[in-house]
């Protein structure tokens, strides 16, 4: 990778960091509170939606490294993805499971 590479890297992870600071205040507090508040849902539905492509961005950068692919990054950062997807899934399930999105 190149200096130049690693800059864009370190720049997207900054970014991420960034929103990731940017969207907590607006989870705290009662659900009732951020439920009835239609501006701050939205601002955390953006902000959610530009963490993850931030993410995909990074993952993006650092296994498509056109002129030389690292098959460890791509090994590590798929199993990574794998034990992420089935916490994603576990967590949607759960939600679905305890009523709350029937409400």
């Amino acid at each position: 990778m190149s200096v130049e590479h690693d800059r864009l890297i370190k720049q997207k992870l900054n970014n991420m960091a960034s929103y990731v600071e940017e969207i907590a205040p607006y989870l705290k507090g009662p659900i009732e509170g951020y439920l009835k508040d239609s501006g701050r849902r939205r601002i955390v539905e953006r902000l959610a939606q530009v963490i993850v492509e931030c993410a995909i961005d990074t993952n993006g950068l650092l296994i498509h490294d056109y002129d030389v692919l690292d098959n460890k990054i791509v090994c590590y950062t798929a199993r990574r993805l794998v034990e992420d997807a089935k916490r994603y899934i576990e967590s949607i399930y759960a939600y679905l499971s305890s009523g709350e999105a029937r409400k």
